[in-house]
């Protein structure tokens, strides 16, 4: 594609070096993406981390993606104000199409009351259950397990060895990598004085439109309602989410997270690997937790939070600096007591 072409398609600017002429710049092809330090002509790169700013002055890329003018760097530069978007978008141009077959493999098993819709795909030994639903365009992958009663939305994506439950809902243009268990039992059980009695989980979980969901990743179905997850949030592998939760829109789960019964994540929000929120715990919206965080209260107002429990993180920070302190503060103090133990007060 032309270069002007992504500048537009990105809202972006375009600055122009001293050794690039402008009628040269009308007629600039560009037809892949690479990093800084390996792209060639004809491709675009991004120049967001310090680390990689040494790059900028010898680098063959034909344009490059900044937050704002690099000095050094003689080639093509897109400005924009979130030049890691940008590049996730430019990568999604060149990105190569998967084209599916369309078909249904005579090697699976498609329950005769399931409904396969125009152009879907079912590969070989993939499991659709009675009364299922799979969207137009929709595909899904060997050894997935589509269970009664399911709904998939048009154009998404199970991938291999998936389970998706029994009544569970999956909306439009979402993909669900491999492994990924959907709607297994939420974890309710009452202990009694001879015995743990369990909790018919009745509910289905509900996944919106344009979400996608890591490998190994497993969300309970709600005991009674709906374990929600909002509108294109993002979550990476291994991440749990227990029963009766309710993920907001737009945020992004790191791996190895989890999240409690019945708590409610806000929009917008980030939660960052290994960390974890309690039970009916509640985040506003726009909040940023820290990787190994402990969330064990709720967070009325945007921001960051680290640590444990979940505190503002330049408190967090504050705290750190202190504690790495202590040993100092306490040979002074200790000092300061054998001068005066000596003086004789």
């Amino acid at each position: 594609m032309l270069l002007n072409d992504l500048a537009k398609a990105l809202d972006a600017k375009i600055h122009l070096p001293k050794t690039v002429k402008q009628d040269f710049l009308d007629s600039m092809k560009i037809t892949s993406i690479a990093p800084i330090d390996k792209a060639m002509e004809g491709a675009v790169s991004f120049l967001i981390k310090p680390e990689y700013m040494k790059f900028a002055s010898t680098t063959k890329a034909s344009a490059v993606i900044v937050g704002k003018v690099v000095d050094d760097c003689p080639q093509v530069q897109l400005i924009h104000k979130n030049p890691y978007w940008a590049f996730a978008k430019t990568s999604q141009m060149f990105a190569p199409e998967r084209k599916e077959n369309g078909n249904i493999s005579p090697k699976a098993f498609v329950s005769e009351t399931a409904i396969i819709g125009k152009g879907a795909t079912v590969y070989p030994h993939a499991f659709v259950g009675d009364h299922a639903i799979v969207g137009d365009f929709a595909v899904i992958y060997p050894g997935a397990y589509i269970g009664k009663n399911v709904k998939i939305g048009t154009s998404s994506v199970i991938r291999a060895n998936t389970v998706i439950e029994d009544g569970c809902v999956v909306g439009n243009r979402v993909l669900i990598h491999a492994n990924t268990n959907i709607g297994a039992d939420g974890f309710g059980f009452a202990p009694g004085e001879n015995d743990i009695a369990k909790i018919p989980q009745v509910g289905i979980v509900r996944i919106e439109d344009d979400v996608e969901i890591g490998a190994g990743t497993t969300i309970d179905r709600a005991a009674m309602g709906e374990t929600l997850i909002g509108a294109g949030t993002k979550i990476d592998s291994s991440v749990h989410i227990a029963h009766n939760v309710r993920i907001g829109k737009n945020s992004m789960l790191c791996g190895g997270s989890a999240v409690a019964g019945s708590a409610k994540v806000g929009n917008w929000n980030i939660l960052g690997g290994s960390c974890n929120i309690n039970n009916h715990v509640e985040t506003a919206d726009r909040v940023t937790v820290g990787g190994m965080t402990g969330v064990t209260k709720s967070i009325a107002e945007p921001g960051e939070y680290m640590g444990f429990p979940a505190i503002p993180a330049g408190e967090w920070r504050r705290q750190v600096v202190f504690i790495k302190r202590m040993k100092e503060l306490y040979d002074r103090v200790k000092k300061l007591e054998e001068k005066l133990e000596n003086s004789g007060h």
